[in-house]
């Protein structure tokens, strides 16, 4: 079922369904110009966004999450490709 899902995300906001299958809330909320939290649980949060080069997009929203504390995923999202990076700080 989760690879289904994999296989089939093209854009951001389609990730969060990728995070309900294993227990997420749906979300739905924009961030800013861009970014959407399309899941979350708890206090944690998974920031989405189109990307047309996710691996450095991914990094770079990462950093920014850590740079205000904020407790969450990136996900970074073009056709056939995405990258997702947690928050290395909560360790």
């Amino acid at each position: 079922m989760l690879l289904d899902i994999l296989n089939g995300i093209r854009r951001a906001e389609e990730t969060g369904a990728l995070f309900a299958e294993i227990g997420y809330v749906p979300d739905r909320t924009p961030v800013k110009e861009g970014v959407t939290v399309v899941a979350r649980w708890k206090g944690f949060k998974v920031f989405a966004a189109d990307s047309p080069d996710p691996l450095h997009d991914v990094r770079a929203m990462a950093r920014s999450l850590a740079g205000i504390s904020a407790r969450g995923l990136a996900v970074a999202v073009r056709a056939l490709e995405a990258a997702i990076v947690g928050d290395e700080t909560q360790r």
